[in-house]
């Protein structure tokens, strides 16, 4: 699984960004090149898009306010290893990185996402 940020993916690529007109043709490009089971674009207040064998998939933002951006990267990567490992599939594990790293983007600064926050939040965007 790889998971490059919108300008790694637009870089890698070769093209000067990722736009909803090119996401596709660019996610599909780089998950060809690099012949990995899973590609994860993190791109901010878009989501996050998945490509697997089965194709591309998006997951919307699950941030309510975003004030800092700092550590959310490394919440989605983390988040989504965890919940993989532990059974999740891909999208049930990018799904559930992503309501981390909205939880993380509503603090100023890096911070937890602890198991209370992830259910709050959860809840609150089920709700």
């Amino acid at each position: 699984m790889l998971k490059p940020n919108s300008s790694e993916a637009a870089e890698a690529a070769g093209v000067s960004a990722i736009t909803e007109e090119n996401i596709d043709a660019v996610g599909l490009k780089l998950f060809d090149q690099l012949k990995c089971d899973y590609l994860m674009v993190t791109r901010g207040e878009y989501g996050i898009s998945l490509f697997d064998l089965k194709g591309h998939h998006l997951i919307p933002t699950r941030a309510r306010s975003v004030h800092d951006v700092s550590g959310a990267g490394d919440t989605v990567i983390s988040t989504f290893a965890l919940a993989f490992l532990s059974g999740a599939d891909f999208i049930e594990a990018a799904a559930l990185a992503n309501y981390a790293a909205g939880t993380v983007c509503e603090e100023v600064g890096v911070v937890p996402v602890t198991r209370g926050k992830l259910h709050e939040i959860i809840n609150h965007h089920n709700s």
